[in-house]
């Protein structure tokens, strides 16, 4: 779902906030908290995600959006998960649930990375000092291939 399948079916562009920095959850996590709910004090967020990516999703989304910022009107956010279908034919579907199966253990509330990650400050340090899709290191590493039919459920 996009922005402009939002549109067509009704819904005021200028009560859609999108957010096309980022190039995976955590970034887009972080990224909608920084360019838009942080600065404009939205505290009440739908996420709208493929029925596969949720768990990872909502994991990532609730540890970004509990830690901490150095705003004195960090207020509580509320957040909304819906699930979509998202069209894959089922051999892309089956090896996407397994790459999403062996991820999501990395984000949940007692995994290392949410340990780690306190504040939005160790978020933001975190990104672009450990994460490979925005860490500068990235350009001196060699890239792990995906999976072709992976590929396709990007």
């Amino acid at each position: 779902m996009n922005a402009k399948w939002l549109i067509e079916h009704g819904v005021d562009p200028s009560d859609i906030l999108e957010e096309s920095a980022s190039l995976e959850t955590v970034g887009n996590a972080y990224f909608v908290r920084a360019l838009h709910t942080d600065v404009l004090s939205l505290y009440r967020l739908v996420v709208i995600n493929n029925f596969w990516h949720m768990p990872r999703c909502k994991a990532v989304f609730d540890h970004v959006f509990s830690v901490p910022s150095d705003r004195a009107d960090n207020g509580g956010y509320t957040l909304e998960y819906v699930s979509v279908d998202s069209g894959l034919t089922s051999d892309v579907l089956e090896l996407r649930l397994e790459r999403e199966k062996k991820s999501l253990p990395n984000f949940l509330p007692n995994s290392p990375w949410a340990k780690k990650i306190k504040t939005l400050r160790d978020l933001h340090r975190w990104l672009f000092s450990e994460n490979t899709a925005y860490a500068s290191k990235r350009l001196t590493m060699k890239r792990e291939a995906i999976d072709p039919t992976v590929a396709k459920s990007y």
